[in-house]
């Protein structure tokens, strides 16, 4: 039978530390890597965030400014495609 694009994650958690960010979130079946989407707008999508590939959870994303926001969302990839956030 064909591949079917994974689901999105869920359980995604953002815990800000000095200077990164650690980003976490349940494994999804059939997937064989993650994206992670960031941006300091509320309101990330896929279309408007940057793309950060081939991640595993958790990830933590260094190099972050204290006392700003930070927005995420994580999809799922296999070779279907990738979920939508």
């Amino acid at each position: 039978p064909p591949v079917a694009v994974p689901a999105a994650p869920t359980g995604v958690v953002a815990t800000g530390g000095t200077k990164a960010v650690t980003i976490s979130w349940n494994a999804v079946s059939g997937a064989t890597s993650y994206n992670v989407y960031w941006s300091t707008t509320l309101g990330v999508t896929v279309a408007n965030g940057t793309k950060i590939a081939g991640v595993t959870s958790p990830f933590t994303h260094t190099g972050r400014a204290d006392g700003t926001a930070y927005f995420y969302i994580v999809t799922a990839v296999n070779s279907a495609g990738e979920s939508i956030a």
